[in-house]
């Protein structure tokens, strides 16, 4: 092979402290020609300074490791040698996908289940998305985070939505609805946002985040102590409640069906998304028109950002996270650069702007 083509292939360091683990992903890249293995290293802290000798341009990463596990290495080289990680790893109960979860909060760029091994019927196709995970998050530009570790909100008994609804709905339907769109960079981002919204907040607030629908639910429990707000996994055909956060389940549509309902659909994935913030944002657009509100978070790609353009212009007020706060300015940037963009602001600002609805 020639040079040219040599530096055209995607280098990954691999983080696990299984060797069997290793030696599978090693096996699985170097199936491919467009990958290379830049290195292996067994826990977070020589990770990190492989990092800085080899710049691969995706880590793999597992989490339960000596020395320095992965979420604590994600957090530290997403401080000092930015890199897009995916995180991979074992994750056979609720506390271990918890985990998983705090490393997207740390940085890392997604998560995924390891790969199942040869032999097993799932290999073929494990094995393909892993790499196409790898291939996605190697085109990534990430942005350096800062140190400031976020802090869960203090758990007070919540109101049920029943009663959330009786005091904060206005009559039979609700003058405003809050979409959120996120990917890469997402779960810190809404918690930011999230935390930042009293109890007492007079509309449904609907999220689409992109993330593997296995660690949905764990996502929604994991939002849910950082919040005031209630936090659940939407349902189909749901009458919506004030201050209640409905999250949609992974590999399914959530779509407004009113503007006192949601629902849940099964279609096609949308630009290879499903669930796709554009098909909320749309049905934003189609229910509640001019009185949406919608806000795009950190992610990469541009799901949603056609959508919010289009909000806009039907007078809707949309928020955007801001690029020096984005771990990924994909889908946000690509509102801000059409100019879909109401306000272009840090994730606090935006729970403040969302703090003024009335």
């Amino acid at each position: 092979m020639n040079s040219s083509a040599a530096a055209t292939k995607i280098r990954v360091l691999i983080v696990d402290d299984s060797i069997t683990s290793r030696r599978l992903h090693q096996r699985i890249i170097e199936s491919d020609p467009g990958f290379e293995v830049a290195g292996m290293a067994n826990d977070g802290q020589t990770a990190l300074k492989m990092i800085r000798e080899l710049r691969p341009d995706v880590v793999s990463m597992d989490i339960h490791m000596p020395v320095m596990d992965g979420i604590e290495a994600t957090l530290l080289i997403m401080q000092q040698e930015p890199v897009p990680i995916l995180i991979v790893s074992s994750l056979y109960n609720d506390s271990e996908k918890e985990l998983a979860v705090r490393a997207m909060a740390a940085g890392a760029v997604y998560i995924m289940p390891k790969p199942n091994g040869p032999g097993h019927e799932n290999y073929g196709r494990s094995s393909a998305l892993y790499l196409r995970m790898l291939r996605n998050m190697a085109g990534v530009k990430v942005v350096r985070r800062k140190s400031a570790a976020p802090k869960a909100i203090p758990r007070t008994e919540k109101m049920s939505p029943t009663e959330v609804s009786h005091t904060k709905a206005f009559g039979d339907e609700f003058r405003k609805i809050v979409v959120i769109g996120a990917s890469a960079g997402g779960p810190e981002a809404l918690r930011s946002v999230l935390g930042g919204i009293p109890e007492s907040f007079p509309f449904p607030i609907l999220v689409v985040q992109h993330i593997h629908e296995q660690f949905t639910d764990t996502y929604c429990k994991w939002l849910d102590t950082h919040t005031a707000l209630k936090v659940c996994i939407a349902e189909k055909d749901q009458k919506m409640s004030a201050g209640t956060v409905y999250i949609a389940p992974g590999g399914t549509h959530l779509e407004l069906k009113s503007r006192t309902s949601l629902t849940l659909t099964s279609g096609e994935a949308h630009k290879g998304h499903r669930p796709s913030v554009s098909v909320l944002f749309e049905s934003a657009e189609r229910t509640f028109g001019s009185n949406t509100v919608a806000v795009m978070l950190s992610g990469m790609g541009r799901d949603g950002a056609d959508e919010m353009i289009a909000l806009k212009r039907a007078g809707a007020l949309t928020l955007v996270q801001n690029e020096e706060s984005c771990l990924v300015f994909g889908m946000p940037g690509s509102v801000v650069s059409k100019g879909g963009a109401t306000l272009v602001l840090p994730p606090e600002l935006i729970a403040g702007k969302l703090n003024e609805l009335k």
